[in-house]
């Protein structure tokens, strides 16, 4: 067995590394809590941090490592490239590339604190750390439609077998008396996410051999999944018995969940508990010799190297804190934004009512039911709504929110361009200067058909989605040092039993006319 007496200068370079590291990222670390406590997809990121130092104690026990091992050879290249993405994500406005800054920061750390044997055999540790951290927004949405569509022929199979009649039409599922909208929250996908932040460190720490540990994860996917159909299932056969109202925010949804819950991690934790068997050597140390990994606990600590990086760790921190970016403000106020914009006029009516703009309604982009039944796009510095008509092609509401300088918080990103992302299908306009892709989002419904056509305009670039739109962001912030940017939306609207098209036409044909007005009104 190896074993080491920790000196004091180990003690001591621990002790400094870690102050560096809580000084470096203590905005970013209170920034995470907020997430977790905000955003109820990463809602378990509150039991991440406690359930890693639990894997990395279990691990530490049965796999003692010799400490006190500096690498410097990896260990400053990832901490230097954990510092650069903290710089680069603040003056890019990109708080999710900070957040997974921590981990590479971390992992450089260790590296240098206690060396490549404790990284090797704490992978699994400093990887769950990820999971916290939200970056996984992009596969998830992959998941979405897929599970939503699983979840709906689930639901409608499991009442047809209670014998309920019910049409799946989509992901709608159509009964007797009413109809249940599987929407993309209720697809199962943040449910199957937190169970496997939970299962997956589980069958690592408790489980033996990797076939039990696939074996365990496979069905906790597939017990997910089924409870997830149960649940919709739950919610229509109770409305129809007068049991419940349907009402996604309301007590009895949530208790529907909560009790389909609790009967999924019954029966994960009673397939668990077959699959796992009292270790024979609980108590056993890794009996490695020490071989060439150990014999570099016999590497001298530079202290040097050591004050450096603790120094960089702390600059890191300073810059992070002192990163501003330049404002940048409109020379004239959009207010003053022409009143007449090719065959369009001002309109002085009272903006129609269809899409209420700048709010984005729950209906129109088909999110799931909100407490304010809208989503908007929070702190803009500059905004104005107004209506335009022309004789030919009706009426059209026009919205530009524009930021002088975008922060946490306070940015084109958030709920309302992630909701528009979610919707939105692909559109291109075609002007005199050139043709611009663009984005548009359109509703039918009972009372007409209405629909938004937007985009975002960095610094001159006219881009349809939030992603890149973040990219310019990122590159204007470090080569330009602002991160100004606008949003524009385009509302249009028709009656019941009229054509939509002439309604979209028209709003295509002001977006059009309007792309080179706001050319010279927003920076470039």
């Amino acid at each position: 067995m190896v074993t080491q007496n920790l000196s004091p200068r180990l003690l001591v370079t621990a002790a400094v590394g870690i102050a560096a590291l809580a000084l470096c990222y203590g905005g970013v670390l209170a920034s995470l809590v907020t997430v977790w406590s905000t955003n109820y997809l990463y809602s378990y990121g509150f039991a991440v941090p406690f359930v890693a130092a639990y894997v990395a104690w279990t691990t530490a026990r049965r796999h003692p490592v010799t400490l006190g091992s500096p690498d410097y050879l990896l260990g400053v290249p990832v901490t230097l490239v954990g510092i650069a993405l903290l710089v680069g994500g603040r003056l890019g406005g990109l708080l999710s590339i900070e957040q997974a800054s921590f981990v590479v920061t971390l992992t450089g750390v260790v590296l240098i604190v206690a060396g490549r044997d404790a990284v090797r055999v704490h992978w699994f540790t400093l990887a769950y750390l990820l999971l916290m951290v939200p970056i996984w927004n992009y596969p998830i949405d992959r998941l979405q439609e897929p599970s939503r569509l699983l979840s709906a022929r689930l639901a409608a199979s499991m009442l047809h077998l209670v014998g309920i009649p019910a049409l799946l039409q989509d992901t709608d599922i159509v009964l007797a008396s009413r109809t249940l909208a599987v929407l993309r929250e209720c697809s199962g996908v943040n449910q199957l996410i937190a169970l496997t932040a939970m299962v997956v460190p589980a069958a690592y720490v408790w489980l033996d051999s990797n076939a039990r540990r696939i074996a365990l994860i496979v069905f906790s996917v597939v017990v997910s999944y089924l409870g997830n159909g149960m649940r919709i299932a739950l919610v229509g056969w109770l409305a129809l018995k007068g049991l419940g109202d349907g009402n996604p925010n309301s007590s009895y949804h949530l208790l529907e969940g909560l009790g389909v819950s609790a009967l999924g991690y019954l029966l994960i934790g009673t397939f668990f508990s077959v699959l796992s068997r009292p270790s024979r050597e609980s108590d056993a140390r890794d009996e490695r010799p020490l071989g060439a990994a150990g014999m570099s606990a016999f590497i001298r600590r530079r202290v040097a190297i050591d004050v450096a990086l603790v120094c960089t760790l702390l600059l890191g921190g300073a810059i992070r804190l002192s990163a501003t970016q330049s404002e940048v403000r409109l020379d004239t106020g959009l207010a003053t934004l022409d009143d007449r914009v090719g065959d369009w006029m001002k309109d002085a009516i009272a903006p129609i009512a269809a899409v209420p703009l700048p709010a984005l309604d729950d209906a129109l982009v088909g999110g799931y039911p909100t407490a304010t039944g809208q989503r908007r796009f929070a702190d803009v510095d500059e905004e104005l709504v107004r209506s335009y008509r022309n004789l030919s092609q009706g009426r059209v509401q026009l919205y530009v929110g524009y930021y002088n300088r975008q922060s946490q918080g306070k940015e084109l990103s958030g709920e309302a361009s992630e909701a528009l992302r979610l919707a939105a299908s692909p559109l291109t306009l075609r002007t005199s200067t050139g043709s611009y892709d663009v984005s548009e989002v359109v509703r039918e419904g009972a009372s007409g058909s209405r629909g938004v056509i937007f985009w975002y305009v960095i610094n001159g670039r006219i881009v349809p989605d939030i992603y890149r739109a973040k990219g310019y962001t990122i590159v204007d912030a470090v080569t330009r040092h602002r991160t100004n940017g606008a949003v524009v939306m385009i509302a249009w609207s028709s009656d019941a039993g009229t054509s939509p098209d002439a309604a979209k036409s028209g709003a295509v044909a002001f977006a059009q006319a309007m792309i080179p007005v706001l050319g010279q009104r927003l920076p470039s």
